[in-house]
């Protein structure tokens, strides 16, 4: 049985479907999620969205060069909505991750210290997030801004 939602299209793109679209959308608003966390994102606005469809669409975006794999433990794909390399700040409490920008220097001093030339593709950063920094220990941040 086809279901009506996997023959619509919008904007006559070929191949273009409402799922790919939702998903798309909903890595767009979380930046960087899980397939998991993208359905729980898209059936929001897809009810009828199947689990199984989320880890072939986001392979497809990956392969258009509309998104990208961010660095994961190795365990759980991680999506990125941003498909240019950069940089990211990975929360070793709660698992979030963000874009940062590491300036060339940066660059240069790791690769002066690894003694080599390293790819470029984006540095990740590990550590201890704002939010959690806080609930651990409310008292020893301060607001400076």
């Amino acid at each position: 049985m086809i279901h009506f939602c996997h023959l619509l299209t919008h904007n006559g793109g070929v191949g273009r479907t409402i799922q790919v679209d939702v998903v798309r959308e909903a890595l767009t608003r979380l930046g960087h999620a899980t397939n998991h966390q993208l359905h729980q994102e898209a059936v929001r606005s897809l009810p009828r969205l199947s689990i199984a469809s989320v880890p072939r669409i986001t392979a497809r975006l990956v392969d258009d060069g509309q998104a990208r794999y961010a660095p994961s433990d190795g365990r759980t794909v991680v999506l990125d909505a941003n498909p240019d390399p950069h940089d990211h700040f990975r929360c070793t409490s709660c698992g979030g991750m963000f874009d940062i920008a590491l300036g060339p220097a940066v660059v240069d001093q790791i690769q002066t210290q690894l003694g080599r030339n390293i790819v470029r593709d984006g540095i990740t950063v590990h550590g201890c997030c704002e939010v959690c920094a806080e609930a651990s220990h409310p008292n020893n941040l301060r607001n400076d801004k």
